[in-house]
């Protein structure tokens, strides 16, 4: 599997696993939601690096309050901006240098004739 597919899966994944809703009525701060959004995405890619499995967290306390519109537009922002960093890129590199190159088949010549 492609790598930046793997990570947009994994991403994707970590959205859907956080997206429930907390139903708490108290104010949220949408920077601090998105602060530890991008703490909780860290933790995870870094726990899927070591081998474990990743989190299954729900939405981080403070997301707690957080309309869900502006929960997905955090997690799409939070998202991009790790797909667009140095770090995407190094996952990536890695997972290419580590894949195991698979052999092409060959089939019998056939020749026109």
């Amino acid at each position: 599997m492609n790598a930046r597919a793997a990570a947009c899966a994994t991403l994707l994944t970590l959205a859907a696993l956080v997206g429930c809703s907390s139903g708490s009525d108290t104010a949220a701060e949408p920077q601090a939601c998105k602060t530890a959004m991008a703490k909780q995405l860290e933790q995870g890619l870094s726990a899927r690096a070591n081998g474990s499995p990743m989190p299954t967290d729900s939405r981080p306390a403070a997301c707690s309050g957080i309309d869900e519109a502006t929960f997905l537009r955090i997690t799409s922002e939070v998202t991009t901006e790790w797909m667009e960093s140095d770090q995407a890129d190094k996952v990536a590199e890695d997972a290419l240098k580590s894949a195991t190159p698979v052999p092409v088949p060959t089939g019998p010549d056939i020749s026109a004739g």
